[in-house]
């Protein structure tokens, strides 16, 4: 399946010769398009949560928690993902480490599934504290623990549903 974003690109890009073999324009069994954009029915300024406060104070708790005070007003660089290692969350705090601009202009936060507080609890699992372990490791040997957060998702899930953690 090729995925274009308007039929324009479908029709003029794939109809360069590069492609004749490979692609027919034609076939629309070979073709979605996707237009890039917002669903602004979904996100709307005037659309609110039934929750929102709840979790916009777990998420400044949790930011409180991990970012130092006079760095919290500043922009964050954010990734949400399970804690897998093709994910390469590794390669993302590596990257945050290495750059000291990075560094002086935001925060890195890590959204991710499970541990509320995933930078200093240790997994259950394996995968996930394969992966864990060496972000620990590059977070103490840079000295990056009040500039970067992580929590898990299932605490914001928990709280848009209006339960805690644990309850059925």
């Amino acid at each position: 399946m090729n995925i274009t974003s308007t039929k324009q690109e479908r029709f003029e890009q794939y109809s360069h010769q590069v492609y004749r073999d490979a692609v027919d324009v034609n076939d629309d069994s070979h073709f979605a398009v996707i237009p890039p954009g917002v669903d602004f029915s979904t996100f709307d300024t005037n659309r609110r949560s039934q929750n929102e406060e709840e979790i916009y104070q777990l998420i400044q708790e949790r930011l409180a928690r991990d970012i130092a005070e006079l760095r919290r007003d500043l922009p964050v660089i954010l990734a949400s993902s399970r804690l897998e290692a093709k994910k390469n969350l590794l390669g993302l705090v590596q990257a945050f480490a290495i750059s000291q601009t990075l560094q002086e202009r935001a925060n890195l936060v890590l959204l991710t599934g499970g541990l509320d507080d995933p930078l200093r609890q240790r997994a259950s699992d394996d995968m996930s504290e394969e992966v864990l372990a060496p972000i620990r490791e590059v977070i103490e040997s840079n000295d990056l623990w009040s500039k970067i957060s992580a929590f898990s998702l299932l605490t914001l899930f928990c709280y848009l549903r209006g339960r805690k953690i644990g309850e059925d």
